[in-house]
């Protein structure tokens, strides 16, 4: 029998006839790559579900044999890379299960039996009821403002609490969940009170805080702090494909790790990490949302949970129940992400990555131990990766900057140690051998002059020339040593040229609709050997995250063969800045045997938007 593995959106009767045939041209060589893709993209503009129908019959074909893995692959990549399918989406893993436990046979032929497995990747409940409108009141208290996002389901708004009248406007907001249906699906309900109690039970600096579960009517709805900021999938769309500064890469990752930690030690798993459920606050702190996927005590792996393909591990997309190794895949793959700039697998599923081999590459700067810890958190099996987020992070965290200068320094002794050995082989093996060699020969020839008796014996402290004429004299004259020349009367000597660098200037005036300011850093003297300095942003004005994005002190490297470096800070766009503002770009620990310049610390204005 032969068993091909499709989904309920994968059928021919869900698929325009149209692009049965566009694929069939794409098969046969009659369409390109390129004209494929761009007809998808118009698709995805007009309607995302039909795009990933398409999307879901390519994988179809491609599991028949009727589609080669190149050129699968080759779509894969291009959809990546313009984003043409959110590959994001999440879906209900309690329909990848009943799918998976129940195949049908479709059709039988003479020859064999078709087997076909049905089973969704890419599902959103739908919304049976309509969200309530805004200015809408919850239990004539939340007075609904504004949607803030919508997921599978239910959506979130911000709204004014009207018991919080007495409080600061700034403290009277509030985040609120609220599902999309709930007449006849008491299963949904019960995903939205697991997500509550979930996160009600973790308290720590990087989840969301719950306040209260409730219900209006049909209603159903639980309160959470309200946070400003923005999701980190936006962060890292709008850095694009160069990766975030590594200190912030970094920040967010331990923050993350940190919440995860917090909550696998109170049994309780997210099984959804991804981007979009992950919020940077215009403050800088990093929260982790969404606990409705969690497994443990609270929420027990019998309850269904929501995956999104791109993080999910293989386990997950197999239909088995959350686990806390499943977050560890899922937090390497945001980890090589935000230390790449780019998804390991090219936002591929990980059952797809590993039947075609893939292998990511290795981020620049990471050492052999953080890569080696890296790849431990991307293996595909579970056994393979059985291992603590808590000790996942501290074998993969960079070292501290006291480590680093420590370990610094020990290379300059050593360094300096060789040095020295080389020295004294050196000083023990070249002239002074030789002068000994030449002295003994002066005393031996000596020793055939004859000496009138109560002669003292010749003075070994004394040349050898003086004991021994002719050409043992000129021999012993050459090794030994010459007096050292001294400069004459009232010269200096010359010392040798200062390296220095400096900022090109003290302030920069940043253009409209900029999206870096570009720094110049300039060397005096260049010596042609190579050196480093440190940066980094200091505030002023200018709001840090909110106007321009926070660079810690940065160890940069400029070449024996440049004398000009540039330094580069990601504005952030601010449209409520209404006045002039600024910041500053701070230069400082030169190299070795290099000096500071004049300016060291430059300011970066801003304009009014």
């Amino acid at each position: 029998m032969n068993v091909t593995l499709t989904r309920p959106d994968d059928t021919v009767s869900q698929v325009d006839s149209t692009w049965q045939e566009r694929i069939d041209a794409l098969v046969r060589g009659e369409c390109s790559v390129e004209d494929f893709i761009a007809e998808l993209s118009g698709l995805q503009q007009t309607s995302a579900d039909s795009a990933r129908r398409v999307v879901a019959l390519l994988n179809q074909r491609h599991r028949r044999g009727q589609l080669p893995t190149e050129l699968l692959s080759s779509i894969e990549a291009k959809i990546a890379r313009q984003d043409t399918v959110d590959y994001g989406t999440t879906i209900d893993q309690d329909v990848v299960r009943s799918w998976l436990a129940a195949p049908r046979v479709i059709a039988r032929t003479g020859a064999a039996d078709i087997l076909t497995v049905e089973y969704p990747v890419q599902l959103e409940p739908a919304a049976n009821t309509p969200a309530p409108a805004q200015d809408s009141v919850l239990r004539n208290r939340y007075v609904l403002e504004a949607c803030l996002g919508s997921g599978g389901m239910g959506s979130v708004y911000k709204a004014v609490d009207r018991y919080r009248c007495d409080l600061p406007l700034a403290n009277r907001f509030v985040a609120i969940k609220i599902l999309h249906a709930t007449a006849g699906q008491p299963e949904v309900v019960s995903k939205l009170r697991r997500e509550y109690y979930c996160a009600q039970a973790l308290s720590h600096p990087n989840v969301v805080n719950v306040y209260e579960l409730d219900q209006d009517g049909d209603v159903e709805f639980f309160t959470m702090e309200f946070l400003d900021g923005e999701l980190l999938s936006t962060v890292i769309e709008k850095s694009g494909p160069v990766p975030l500064p590594r200190s912030r890469a970094w920040a967010i990752i331990l923050e993350v790790a940190a919440g995860l930690a917090h909550a696998h030690s109170r049994n309780v798993v997210h099984g959804d990490l991804k981007p979009q459920n992950i919020m940077i606050t215009s403050t800088g702190e990093t929260r982790i949302l969404d606990f409705g996927a969690s497994s443990g005590e609270i929420a027990q792996k019998s309850h269904g949970s929501a995956i999104t393909p791109a993080y999910a591990s293989c386990e997950l997309l197999a239909g088995q129940g959350p686990d806390p190794r499943d977050d560890l895949f899922a937090l390497a793959c945001l980890s090589y992400e935000l230390l790449a700039g780019q998804h390991p697998f090219q936002r591929r599923r990980s059952t797809v990555a590993r039947d075609l081999g893939l292998k990511p590459a290795r981020p620049r700067g990471l050492t052999r131990r953080q890569w080696r810890t890296l790849k431990l958190g991307l293996a595909w099996r579970r056994e393979d990766r059985s291992m603590s987020v808590a000790d996942w992070t501290a074998k993969l965290r960079p070292a501290s900057r006291l480590v680093q200068r420590a370990k610094r320094w020990s290379g300059i002794v050593a360094l300096a140690v060789l040095a020295a050995v080389v020295a004294l082989a050196a000083l023990f093996s070249g002239p002074l051998f030789e002068r000994k060699k030449a002295g003994d020969a002066a005393v031996s020839g000596a020793a055939d002059v004859p000496i009138a008796p109560g002669s003292a014996a010749p003075d070994s402290s004394e040349p050898a020339v003086q004991a021994a004429p002719g050409a043992g004299a000129a021999k012993a004259l050459a090794a030994a040593p010459q007096p050292r020349s001294r400069p004459a009367s009232g010269a200096v000597p010359a010392k040798p040229r200062v390296d220095g660098i400096s900022i090109a200037a003290g302030s920069y005036k940043i253009g409209a609709h900029k999206n870096f300011a570009e720094i110049h850093v300039r060397r005096a003297n260049a010596s042609g050997d190579g050196t480093t300095f440190t940066w980094w942003t200091e505030p002023g004005t200018a709001l840090p995250g909110t106007d321009y994005e926070t660079r810690a002190p940065t160890i940069q490297l400029l070449s024996g063969q440049s004398q000009m470096a540039s330094l580069f800070v990601k504005l952030v766009p601010n449209a409520a800045r209404k006045h002039h503002a600024e910041f500053y770009v701070v230069i400082g620990e030169p190299g070795s045997g290099v000096s500071l310049g004049r300016v060291t610390r430059a300011a970066v204005m801003l304009p009014a938007q």
